[in-house]
């Protein structure tokens, strides 16, 4: 199966800090972010064809990313067309994965570690509306 893009999930103590420096600084644009007890929680930068983003990991009351305990400093996060294919050809290979789960802002996630023990993230799906990042 094709990998569509893979983007970079940083996890930051400080979303809005992490946004100037990468918006201000670099020139990254905001594509959408996501609020949390009146914080920034999460963002997604563009520029050209460049993705990343941003995460304040939170306690795990809350759901999303910031609360899994695994997601620790760096997450690629690969899109793909059927992350439940994905898992049935990797399950095939003999791998052990769990199965996705649906995330609350609309995806489908699959996580696992490469051997160095770096996190990837497979998803497919689209972001919902609502409680999920909104577009700026």
């Amino acid at each position: 199966m094709a990998m569509l893009d893979c983007t970079p999930l940083l996890n930051v103590a400080d979303v809005e800090r992490s946004l100037a420096f990468w918006r201000e600084g670099l020139g990254f644009e905001v594509v959408a972010t996501w609020d949390h007890e009146g914080r920034a929680a999460f963002a997604r930068l563009r520029s050209g064809k460049a993705e990343l983003m941003l995460n304040r990991p939170t306690d795990v009351d809350r759901p999303g990313p910031g609360a899994k305990p695994s997601y620790s400093d760096v997450v690629l996060n690969l899109r793909v067309d059927d992350v439940h294919a994905l898992w049935r050809a990797l399950t095939a290979k003999g791998l052990s994965v769990k199965p996705p789960e649906r995330q609350f802002y609309g995806v489908d996630e699959m996580l696992m570690r490469d051997p160095d023990g770096y996190e990837i993230a497979f998803t497919s799906g689209v972001v919902t509306t609502g409680s999920a990042p909104t577009a700026v």
